[in-house]
């Protein structure tokens, strides 16, 4: 008898960690897997930030309504959302008095708003890539401050300048590691000194000496070259890490403005430039030497995958009224020409979405210039198979990917992001359903959605709970078992 009883109590162990690991599953599976920040407008003119459920369009209200949020992100684990609020009553010159630091927690489970820091008098703000800082320049005083997310800590850098310097505003700021680099002006000498600092008690280190010259963009983790500016508009350097050498960049002289866009590999930076008359040039310089590895001419959009290692630049003749679609590597070393849809349609407008070599197929929408119509494509990785799937009279963005779901949406304007219509593609049946179609004003701030890592894990606990309770039972019986 004993015996049977202790086989049953196996197999009841068993059976209650299969039962709890399943309904773990369930209920893992039964969560939204991921979401979209978005900002609701309320009647009353008042706006919140929301997240909105990819799956089931449903909205979680994350902030009370505000009148005014003027900086925000999203922290590097996807778990807290940042702003910046303010009053409009509050605006003054350009500057805000009285703002207001706030974050709320992106857990859908665990929803918390923080006030971090109020009555802060700052003229624009911004995070450090870890979000442990977030710089402002304060209107009262004219200072610039660093102020710690996590202690409350400020730290007034105008303060640690010898007499007769002054610190320049947030833009001549950047982050490098566990370093804040910053520019301050000797008006004196008429010339720019470099600092940085740790931003706690220890004092500056000076790093050099420029005519002018202001270093106003981070570099990669492991690049050696800064970017540094100087003059209205056209003037870029390749500064060495060290501050013992520095270049000029020389773009060709028929570009009228040149803009800092981005770093596209450790050494090659973007740049891109305008004419009167003209669209786009893209340049790609690699820092090291200032040489000048690409250029295109004439490109109404272009979109750069860090993942896969891939720039899409969309260019356009007007002479053949077509568009040109190329995928190219940072050193331009591998090009592709991406098939137009029916082979001479021009278009003016390009969002890809998830391309990699890997992949069978890869995503973009577009604007087809001819039909004033919106489409959403896909191509296949050897390049040579291209399928219209869907075509609306407003602006389509790509918003993200699960499994054979393609998410979508419908948009009043590429610049706001506001939607009109939420969809979802079934990437194997290409079936297209309507998600959501709002009723209120909504705008997406993250298209991407924040990376949500969930605190309570129900399948490992509740697996682990049922083995548990399954050993308990057979130790207990095991010892009757014994004894008889």
């Amino acid at each position: 008898m004993g015996r049977v009883i202790w086989i049953c109590s196996v197999v009841m162990g068993v059976l209650l960690l299969a039962m709890t690991g399943g309904l773990g599953a369930l209920r893992a599976s039964s969560e939204p897997s991921s979401t979209v920040l978005t900002v609701k407008e309320s009647d009353d003119g008042t706006q919140y930030y929301a997240l909105l459920h990819l799956e089931t369009g449903r909205f979680i209200q994350l902030t009370s309504a505000y009148d005014r949020v003027t900086l925000i992100g999203t922290s590097p684990d996807g778990h807290w959302l940042y702003f910046v609020e303010t009053k409009w009553r509050e605006r003054l010159y350009q500057g805000e008095l009285y703002g207001r630091l706030r974050r709320v927690s992106l857990i859908p489970h665990a929803l918390r708003d923080e006030l971090l820091f109020e009555r802060i008098n700052f003229s624009g703000a911004k995070f450090s890539p870890d979000y442990q800082w977030m710089l402002y320049n304060d209107d009262v005083t004219g200072h610039l401050i660093a102020a710690n997310l996590s202690t409350g800590k400020q730290v007034n850098l105008n303060h640690k300048l010898p007499v007769g310097q002054k610190a320049y505003s947030r833009y001549s700021c950047i982050f490098d590691g566990e370093w804040m680099l910053f520019s301050a002006r000797d008006w004196i000498a008429d010339v720019n000194i470099q600092y940085r600092t740790r931003l706690d008690d220890s004092p500056l280190e000076y790093m050099g000496t420029s005519d002018r010259l202001t270093i106003g963009h981070n570099k990669p983790q492991n690049g050696k070259w800064y970017v540094g500016y100087s003059g209205p508009g056209n003037q870029y350097y390749g500064v060495r890490d060290d501050f013992q050498q520095h270049f000029l960049i020389e773009f060709p002289q028929f570009v009228d403005y040149i803009t800092f866009d981005s770093w596209i590999s450790d050494e090659i930076v973007l740049f891109y430039g305008y004419r009167a008359t003209d669209l786009r040039t893209l340049f790609a310089v690699r820092l090291s030497d200032g040489q000048i590895v690409w250029t295109f001419e004439k490109v109404a959009q272009y979109w750069y995958s860090p993942e896969n290692n891939r720039m899409f630049v969309l260019f356009v003749d007007f002479v053949f009224q077509r568009s040109i679609v190329m995928a190219i590597s940072p050193d331009g070393t591998e090009r592709h020409f991406v098939p137009i849809p029916r082979g001479e349609e021009m278009f003016t407008e390009l969002n890809v979405w998830e391309w990699a070599p890997e992949n069978e197929w890869w995503y973009y929408a577009i604007n087809n210039y001819y039909t004033d119509r919106y489409e959403l494509h896909r191509l296949s990785a050897d390049w040579k198979t291209e399928e219209l799937l869907w075509t609306d009279k407003h602006p389509l963005k790509i918003v993200g990917q699960q499994g054979q779901r393609l998410f979508f949406a419908a948009i009043t304007a590429s610049r706001t992001h506001e939607l009109t219509d939420f969809y979802q593609l079934d990437t194997d049946a290409l079936d297209v359903k309507r998600i959501i179609q709002p009723s209120l004003p909504t705008w997406m701030v993250d298209i991407n959605g924040p990376n949500i890592e969930r605190e309570f894990q129900p399948i490992s606990l509740m697996v682990v709970g049922g083995g548990l309770m399954g050993a308990l039972l057979w130790v207990r019986v095991a010892k009757k078992y014994r004894q008889s």
